[in-house]
């Protein structure tokens, strides 16, 4: 936004939500700490507990903590025009709608995900008063939206259920910042050789993505011993899973919480990425950076489950196969792709044009911007 001419105050959390680092560096009961950004950005960095992902208590607290130290930074801010912030957590909804309000701005929502909603699909929160509660919240805070941008045409539609008005409601994909070919960081653990199909698996380890399936796939496919299985992220059920491997011997490889970058020059290198869906309308709706990473670094993926958008964006870009969340399906197709080396680049280099021919980060960025640009402030 700076290129456009924007001054930006940007508030993100002071410890990296993934590994847990820190950002930077606060003094005892520092809430803030302001730094200098980019051309008219100025980011604050906001101070809080670490977000320790195997842990959904410590989450829980995670998001308390930066919640309350956004929410003051916030205040300290001389002048704003427009409010904008993400859906997850809610608790950044409200900040932002309460900013909104005090300051009679425009109150701009970025939908990555319908964290409550998702939450409930896959049992993390029962059905509850509390819950009804906290979902009618949530639906009161997106109606309240002067302009809503979606990651996904399967969110929008989500929204528009809730009673969100079609006409604010806007669809803006992620977008991919490119890739460096043979990119290895020095130092970089590479449990694997030039001999092994690595088949990648990038992100969370809990309750949202079907891990289980691949791990499940996996042991089915054990007698090749040049077909490797590389698991990156933490969550909830790692331990879980690492047992499950150690105790079926399987060739497996969990490496935690990795930078980004670092799971960029993963996705580089791997053979076949792996994104596994579960039920829900909510889940099914996600569009993020994990597929991104993917097709974008020319890595070819293997979406199984149910139908959603992220299956349909594969399919657009010729860059993979699709099965139905059954384990048997998942280890033929993934053997079909290990056998069929050219079919399989073939696919990989279809993903890597079409991310760089339509979703490349400056170009989502600038349709981004358009939709900002038709607020009128006053």
């Amino acid at each position: 936004m700076s290129k456009k001419g924007y001054k930006t105050t940007v508030i993100v959390p002071g410890k990296d939500s993934m590994t847990g680092e820190g950002k930077a560096k606060f003094r005892f009961m520092q809430f803030w700490k302001r730094e200098k950004g980019i051309a008219n950005n100025e980011v604050v960095y906001a101070n809080s507990t670490r977000n320790d992902r195997s842990s959904l208590f410590r989450r829980i607290i995670y998001f308390i903590t930066t919640a309350i130290s956004v929410f003051v930074a916030s205040v300290f801010v001389r002048r704003v025009d427009a409010v904008i912030c993400v859906s997850l957590p809610i608790t950044f909804m409200v900040i932002g709608y309460f900013i909104s309000l005090v300051r009679r701005v425009p109150f701009i929502i970025e939908v990555r995900d319908i964290g409550v909603a998702v939450a409930h699909e896959v049992n993390v929160v029962r059905e509850s008063w509390l819950y009804n509660y906290i979902y009618r919240i949530e639906s009161y805070l997106y109606r309240s939206a002067d302009i809503i941008i979606a990651v996904s045409d399967g969110f929008k539609d989500r929204l528009i259920e809730r009673g969100v008005h079609e006409d604010i409601v806007h669809v803006v994909k992620l977008g991919f910042d490119g890739y460096e070919d043979d990119l290895i960081s020095p130092g970089l653990e590479m449990p694997f050789t030039e001999d092994k199909f690595v088949v990648l698996y990038s992100g969370t380890l809990g309750h949202v993505f079907n891990v289980q399936l691949i791990i499940d796939a996996a042991s089915q496919l054990v007698d090749y011993e040049d077909i490797l299985f590389i698991f990156l992220g933490g969550g909830q059920k790692i331990n879980f899973y690492k047992q499950i491997s150690d105790e079926k011997k399987l060739n497996t490889f969990f490496l935690g919480n990795l930078p980004k970058y670092k799971v960029t020059e993963y996705c580089n290198r791997a053979n076949l990425c792996i994104y596994p869906a579960k039920e829900g309308v909510n889940i099914n709706a996600m569009l993020g950076n994990k597929i991104f990473d993917y097709l974008g670094n020319g890595c070819p993926c293997i979406y199984a489950g149910p139908g959603g958008d992220v299956a349909n964006f594969i399919n657009d870009a010729g860059g993979g196969l699709t099965c139905s969340g059954i384990s048997e399906q998942l280890s033929e197709a993934i053997l079909y792709m290990h056998n069929n080396p050219l079919i399989c680049k073939q696919m990989g280099d279809s993903a890597r044009n079409h991310i760089s021919n339509s979703y490349q980060s400056n170009h989502m960025a600038d349709k981004f911007i358009s939709i900002i640009d038709r607020i009128e402030y006053e």
